[in-house]
């Protein structure tokens, strides 16, 4: 045993010497202190078969070290891993080495936990890296945009003929900025209440449709514009899984966020008689936003949901006293 543990040491403190100075030493220090994540399968890979552990360490070593990032650069995930790996699917997030590589990631930009293919695209994207930028998009109105000083001719034009713009992340990467005339922008959680609004409402609205929880082009969107100084006023279902939107956009954007139509008196007047199970009710115990608080007591005393089409007439007049 105390052959073995040296062993190991010696496998893993190689690569410190081997790296020591580069960007991916925080990494391997964190590998080598048994506190990466992932750090349990990398163990098992080790007694399975620490050569091919070995190659995979020094290719993600090898990635981390020249994330397209560093140079303000943007590449594909299949051309990225064939400069690294060789191997166009190298990285791809169901092998091994693609795992790793996503721990790694996610220990070098201190994130947690990387849940779904939502939160890897985010994390790739974060590293210059882009996955899925065609399927990948965000649905807005009353928005523009700017490329090397000029204004981009598909949102003007969506602008000024008040129309609904489809953008693709493919799109949205190449852009500058992203700016509201209103220093506006209202996101609202469900397609049905967005496009009743765009039905009623004639005049370019700052407008985002979050589908749901927000997918890597709405937070790519909504960064554009919070880092031009835009106040962001979020309106989502009164469910669980709507104040855990609305709380993970806060934290995201905490000195501009605003909760909009998002109170007890809101949330009374959008009561269904749909009673939330105990199992969805105890996501709300993760719920730590102050502001959030009364809400969350009211919805565990009454145990129902609250959709946002039930106070689609509020959330009309506000939008059109918007000044």
């Amino acid at each position: 045993m105390h052959q073995y543990e040296n062993e190991k040491e010696k496998f893993f403190n190689s690569f410190l010497s081997e790296y020591e100075g580069t960007k991916c030493w925080q990494w391997l220090k964190s590998i080598y202190e048994n506190k990466a994540i992932g750090i349990r399968t990398i163990n098992q890979r080790y007694d399975s078969d620490p050569t091919l552990l070995k190659r995979d360490i020094k290719y993600v070593c090898d990635a981390l070290n020249r994330l397209p990032v560093y140079d303000g650069k943007k590449l594909r995930l299949p051309v990225f891993s064939s400069h690294i790996t060789k191997d166009p699917h190298g990285f791809d997030a169901d092998t091994d080495c693609g795992k790793m590589f996503i721990n790694a990631l996610a220990t070098v930009f201190g994130v947690s936990d990387v849940k779904n293919s939502e939160e890897i695209a985010e994390l790739l994207y974060r590293s210059g890296i882009v996955i899925d930028e065609i399927s990948n998009f965000v649905t807005l109105k009353g928005l523009l945009a700017y490329s090397k000083g000029k204004c981009d001719k598909v949102f003007e034009a969506a602008y000024g003929c008040n129309e609904i713009l489809q953008m693709p992340l493919y799109n949205l990467s190449v852009l500058d900025r992203i700016e509201s005339p209103y220093k506006k922008v209202f996101v609202l959680e469900n397609p049905g209440v967005f496009l009743s609004v765009c039905d009623i409402i004639k005049k370019p609205v700052p407008l985002v449709c979050a589908y749901g929880q927000p997918r890597l082009s709405v937070l790519v969107l909504l960064d554009m514009l919070y880092k031009n100084g835009t106040d962001i006023y979020y309106s989502g279902d009164f469910d669980p899984e709507g104040i855990q939107i609305a709380q993970r956009l806060f934290k995201r954007y905490p000195d501009r966020f605003h909760f909009w139509r998002y109170d007890v008196e809101d949330y009374i007047k959008a009561l269904s008689d749909k009673t939330l199970s105990e199992s969805r009710l105890k996501m709300v115990d993760k719920i730590d936003i102050v502001q959030l608080n009364p809400l969350v007591d009211k919805m565990k005393t009454l145990k129902k949901a609250g959709y946002q089409e039930l106070i689609l007439d509020d959330i009309i007049k506000d939008l059109l006293s918007m000044n």
